[in-house]
């Protein structure tokens, strides 16, 4: 037995490796969607962009931070969907079918071309406009990424040598020993 005291402290929930994996792996997918976003905008919708970005942030950070399974593979799939911007398919088809579901279901047009009426007179709307598009962008993107992630998780085991957090298990530790 031992006559040190327990340590008061509970173990903590919060998992800062994995806040600054999923921090990287955040700013790896930005470039092709905020160049996306900025070129189809002419620079307005800015505040909008930059609420959604900052929404997007804080979910994955809940995801990734409070040690969920959903986290981890947001993370390791993000990875592959981040290396996907070298042939922008997916990050460009997803905001083009976002900005057509916000023009059908607003009447309003983020392009400015068209029949509809244009957002750019109404700054409030075209940020509303922004703020909804990069939340519908990004919906099929983590959906991939989360599906990647598990099949990454699947096949390569739990932590794969590339991802690995100090709340995981040391897997050269022999627990029966």
């Amino acid at each position: 037995m031992s006559d040190a005291p327990p340590d008061p402290t509970p173990p903590s929930r919060f998992d800062w490796e994995m806040t600054k994996l999923w921090t990287l792996v955040f700013l790896g997918n930005l470039p092709v969607p905020v160049w996306f976003a900025t070129g189809v905008s002419s620079g307005n919708g800015v505040v909008g962009l930059i609420a959604g970005l900052a929404v997007l942030y804080w979910v994955g950070l809940v995801l990734c931070a409070g040690r969920f399974r959903v986290g981890r593979s947001l993370v390791q799939g993000g990875t592959a969907v981040a290396l996907s911007q070298f042939i922008p398919l997916l990050q460009i088809s997803c905001g083009a079918l976002a900005i057509g579901i916000w023009e059908e279901m607003s009447g309003f047009s983020l392009w400015g071309y068209g029949s509809r009426s244009n957002a750019n007179d109404q700054p409030a709307l075209y940020n509303l406009g922004m703020f909804v598009v990069v939340l519908m962008t990004a919906q099929p993107m983590w959906i991939i990424a989360v599906l990647l992630g598990a099949f990454f998780r699947w096949h390569l085991g739990d932590t794969p040598i590339w991802f690995h957090s100090s709340a995981d298990p040391d897997p050269t530790e022999n627990p029966a020993s």
